[in-house]
Formats: structure tokens, sequence, C-alpha cells
């Protein structure tokens, strides 16, 4: 298969006109220049780490950087109390530009969850974890770095995600055209899959629901490891 394959991919995502539109206008200095005023810098999601008060730092360290979120699984979202959500869901005005990741595999309770981050939250984006290996996570829930392994199921719930997006989507003139306030994490690979035309086919299949993907740049092992952590050095990186 020739190498480029999975860059056509990339090409393919960014021909429409959402697929690399920054979700925020940094500033614009004087000394700055235009390569340096569009490239991104995303703060990935932490588990236990990735804290209303981490980012808060984060934001004090620099104003243009992208914060996350920790995942937060979309029936807590879909269930838990409005006076409650706050913990979850609450930051700071000055946390701007910031992401929120949802985990899960119901395309129903995912759209509510969208509706909640985007509406009443008002978040500049919401990201779809499809990137956790844990045993708990992709494991006993089915939802995380598995459903790369299900891309049907994940194209109904970005679908689901896309419509309830639309209500506060101020610069969709075409409804039918995907929101870039909706967005996949993924790896490049799982278990045995990971050659460059299973991380491509994914990505073509996801393509016509998300024009926004964040790529962890390894694969992740679900079955045959002791923990999730050991997919932090297994495989070991070339």
């Amino acid at each position: 298969m020739p190498p480029n394959e999975l860059c056509n991919a990339y090409d393919a995502a960014a021909s429409n006109s959402n697929a690399c539109k920054p979700i925020h206008k940094p500033p614009e200095p004087e000394t700055c220049t235009e390569q340096q005023l569009t490239k991104e810098l995303h703060i990935a999601p932490m588990l236990n780490y990735s804290t209303r008060e981490f980012r808060q730092l984060l934001r004090i360290l620099s104003k243009r950087a992208v914060v996350w979120t920790e995942m937060v699984v979309d029936d807590t979202i879909r269930h838990c109390k409005p006076s409650n959500l706050d913990e979850f869901l609450g930051y700071d005005a000055e946390q701007h530009p910031i992401i929120c990741q949802i985990g899960g595999n119901s395309p129903a309770a995912c759209g509510d969850a969208t509706g909640v981050v985007l509406d009443t939250y008002g978040y500049d984006e919401v990201n779809l974890n499809i990137d956790c290996p844990s045993e708990r996570v992709s494991g006993k829930r089915e939802f995380g770095a598995v459903l790369m392994t299900k891309a049907r199921l994940a194209v109904e719930i970005v679908k689901e995600m896309q419509l309830r997006s639309k209500s506060e989507e101020a610069d969709a003139a075409d409804v039918n055209s995907p929101s870039s306030r909706v967005s996949i994490k993924c790896r490049i690979g799982v278990d045995d899959l990971d050659d460059l035309e299973f991380a491509a086919g994914f990505i073509r299949t996801l393509h016509p629901v998300c024009r926004r993907f964040y790529l962890h740049a390894r694969k992740c092992v679900l079955k045959g490891l002791m923990n999730a952590r050991q997919n932090r050095s297994v495989p070991p990186l070339n």
C-alpha cells in the first residue's frame, strides 16, 4: 500500500471549508507570522489532571493554547442533576478556547450530552473519545478505542452529535454540512489492525459526518495486556 494513503485521507478531510478552521481567533500581534497565527497547540485530556484548576493554570501560561476537559461519560451528563453538572462541566470564562471530551457508545446519549455541552455550557467544541484503551472503557462499557473497530456505530454516534450541534451553530449555512464544533480523537491502530489502510479507512468512513480528527499517534492494545498503563510502552515506539 502506498505510504501516502493516510495523508490522502487527511487531505480529503481537510478539503471542506470547515475542516481545519481554528476553533478560536488568536490575537494578532505584529511579531507573529501567518503560520504561527493559524497553528493550534492543544493540551490533550488527561485523567485526574485536566481539572478546572489545572486548565486555569494552563491559561495563565498561554492565552492561545486550546485546553481540554477530562473525558466525561455521556450518561453522567445525561442523568446528572443540573445542580451537580458544574462538577463535571464547569469552567472559567478565561479558559476559552476549550474543548469538552465525551465518551459513550449510544447515539442518543451522546447526542443529548452534546446539546448540554454546546448549548448549556457554551464549549467551543465537543470531542468524541475513540482513544481510551482501558478495560473499563473499551472492555466492559465498549466505547473509547474499541469504536475504531466499530466504525459504523461511530458514524451513527457522530451523526446524532452533529444534529445536536446545529442549534447554536452560527456559521452553518448548510445544515447538511458537518459542524466544525464536533470532532473525534482516535488512535492510529488497535491490536493487529495497525496498518495505514486501517487508519485511512476509518477516517474515510467517518469523513462524511466529521471534519476534525485528532490522532494519538500510536496504536493501542486492547487484548493481552495486564493493564491500560502498558499502552504507554507497548508496543515500544521506534
